[in-house]
């Protein structure tokens, strides 16, 4: 996707006045680099500009056919868009506030990797979770859907704890099944 068909595709999927996701959030993303940051700095096929939104795009089209197709139900009808695309927005404090006023990219260098050691938030989902309540309310099923949308490979959860989440709110682990989905099966097929 360009640029311009990312912010399109917020637009869309987002519009004013539907949804808590206001016109002041969709700034406050694009602001943070939600549409141009990477996704990965490994990963090849997910190491060019804006495949973070590409992931979380591909994240919530995937949780949205299964929520349809699966006959899931949500406490509100726009969770399985706010999970799908905002599970991973911690990744967006990886990056150097410097990076993205120099209009660094990942095809040119320096994107600073700050995973560990820089914030006192431990698990990378609580990040994001704390990131969105600065914006809006999220029920705590959507609380739980992010907390876990990587299964049990995030945060110091204690064995067992990812099972008590589904069992709680079943759509945890079908947030996880289209976050896995969306980077084996659609995030490949995006040219690197």
């Amino acid at each position: 996707m360009t640029y311009e068909e990312r912010l399109a595709a917020l637009e869309h999927m987002f519009p004013v006045g539907a949804t808590r996701v206001t016109q002041d959030v969709k700034e406050w993303l694009i602001g943070k680099g939600f549409l141009s940051a990477p996704y990965s700095f490994s990963k090849s096929s997910a190491r060019y500009e804006g495949s973070l939104f590409d992931h979380a795009f591909n994240t919530a089209t995937a949780l949205q056919v299964i929520t349809v197709n699966s006959g899931l139900r949500w406490e509100r009808p726009e969770s399985p868009l706010i999970v799908g695309m905002f599970a991973e927005l911690y990744r967006l404090d990886w990056y150097d506030d410097a990076d993205t006023k120099a209009g660094v990219t990942a095809d040119t260098k320096h994107f600073c990797s700050r995973v560990r050691g820089v914030s006192p938030i431990r698990g990378w989902t609580d990040k994001s979770i704390m990131m969105l309540s600065t914006q809006f309310r999220l029920t705590e099923e959507e609380v739980y859907c992010i907390l876990f949308s990587q299964g049990d490979l995030d945060n110091d959860n204690a064995p067992g704890d990812f099972l008590d989440a589904v069992k709680k709110y079943p759509n945890v682990l079908f947030t996880y099944t289209a976050s896995t989905y969306a980077s084996c099966c659609l995030d490949g097929e995006i040219p690197a």
